[in-house]
């Protein structure tokens, strides 16, 4: 891993990776809304687990807000984002120096719905 290279995406994915933050943390206030009212309804009582756990992201996501104040929510999914950005770049850094690629000098990012195009 070359750690110039990881600095360098670091600042050339900020941006992308802000916004992907900020959807995960609105993400998780509203799928910790949707099971506080989802926990006061007949259903909650005599749920089948495979459909209540895809409706709230997993059986993980579904403890955690069933279990947690979304103060310690949020900082679970800020843990998640910064350990995929770092193996995110992790990766790409390898790539790029098993390619001998040791700069950027010059980038541009097209962003689309599901992801970025181009580094």
């Amino acid at each position: 891993m070359n750690s110039d290279l990881i600095i360098i995406l670091n600042k050339i994915l900020a941006a992308f990776d802000e916004g992907i933050l900020k959807s995960n943390i609105e993400w998780a206030f509203l799928k910790k809304a949707e099971f506080n009212a989802f926990r006061n309804t007949e259903e909650y009582r005599t749920y089948n687990e495979e459909e209540v756990f895809l409706r709230f992201g997993g059986k993980t996501w579904f403890r955690i807000f069933s279990d947690n104040p979304m103060e310690y929510i949020e900082k679970i999914v800020i843990k998640n984002h910064e350990a995929m950005i770092k193996k995110r770049n992790g990766i790409i850094s390898k790539k790029m120096a098993d390619l001998d690629i040791t700069s950027v000098t010059f980038c541009k990012n097209v962003f689309s719905k599901d992801g970025f195009e181009g580094v």
